[in-house]
């Protein structure tokens, strides 16, 4: 009996070890039931995480294509106010040049030689020198009113297109210009041109012009017979047009020679002069060509020639 009560008393003690196991294992349960439910919170908190880190690089994916295109928007801003501005500045270039131009022309003393034999020779009075002579030719493209300029069988004979011997004393800013042919020989031939007071083949005393002896061009001055010449000069080729200006500085202390070709703006040569500018006595402007030789020949063409004053001359 005592056995039997030893059996039913381990028995008990089995039975409540396994319900306090049951209850253990219970426990066990909705701890992993917990500990699932959050593995699953948290995978959904991670896949959440994910997409908002997703979207966010979408985001700044978005926005790095923004600022690209806020870059670029900003540099054709910037290209286009450059480009204003450029357009600003040349249309002040261009006003300017315009505003010189109309000024120019407002000071400006031109020939185009349309005159016949018979008419009035204004402003550049033609003088003949021991009979040399000029022929009105016929105009052609760009060459309009065409003198020949012809010396005769004396010696040092031609034709001289002249102002008044002493209508200039150069203060600066004088300009001018004359668009000339040479002849299809040069030999013999001599021609002053630009502003100066000579009237014949001699030397001016006094003036600023260039001078071509046999086809070789140089920019002269002058002042009361004390010269100075280019240190270069040009070759002319014969029977060619050409276009030669003569600017004096603002004051009057630098002279600049310039030749071009034809009617272009293409500079064949340039050269200038610091002494001998004659600013205290007066001078004209003439173009005075002759020949040392005896034979009759052509001296060459008159096309064009103007004078451009100082633009601070109030008229």
């Amino acid at each position: 009996m005592s056995n039997l009560n030893c059996w039913q008393e381990r028995t008990i003690a089995n039975g409540v070890a396994i319900d306090v196991l049951d209850k253990q294992i219970l426990t066990a349960n909705q701890s992993i039931t917990i500990l699932q439910a959050g593995l699953t919170a948290n995978d959904t908190a991670i896949s959440t995480l994910q997409a908002n880190v997703s979207a966010n690089t979408t985001a700044i994916s978005a926005l790095q294509i923004s600022v690209s295109a806020n870059t670029t928007a900003i540099s054709t801003l910037q290209a286009n106010v450059e480009n204003n501005s450029n357009s600003i500045s040349a249309n002040d270039t261009a006003i300017s040049t315009i505003n010189t131009s109309l000024t120019e022309m407002s000071h400006k003393v031109c020939s185009d030689f349309f005159y016949d034999a018979a008419a009035a020779t204004s402003p550049w009075a033609p003088v003949a020198i021991a009979s040399g002579t000029k022929i009105n030719l016929s105009g052609t493209q760009k060459h309009p009113g065409v003198l020949q300029l012809q010396s005769s069988t004396s010696a040092n004979s031609g034709i001289v297109h002249r102002l008044a011997l002493n209508c200039f004393l150069l203060a600066g800013s004088e300009s001018t210009t004359e668009t000339f042919k040479t002849a299809d020989s040069q030999t013999t031939i001599t021609r002053r041109m630009g502003f100066h007071n000579s009237v014949d083949s001699s030397a001016p005393a006094d003036g600023v012009y260039a001078k071509i002896v046999d086809g070789t061009l140089t920019g002269q001055t002058s002042n009361n017979s004390t010269g100075s010449t280019t240190a270069t000069n040009y070759a002319l080729a014969n029977g060619t047009y050409y276009r030669l200006k003569i600017v004096l500085n603002s004051n009057a202390t630098l002279a600049t020679f310039t030749l071009y070709a034809d009617d272009s703006d293409t500079v064949l040569w340039t050269d200038t002069l610091s002494t001998n500018i004659p600013t205290a006595r007066a001078t004209g402007h003439a173009d005075v060509c002759t020949s040392s030789g005896t034979t009759a020949i052509t001296l060459g063409y008159l096309d064009y020639m103007d004078i451009v004053l100082p633009h601070t001359r109030k008229v």
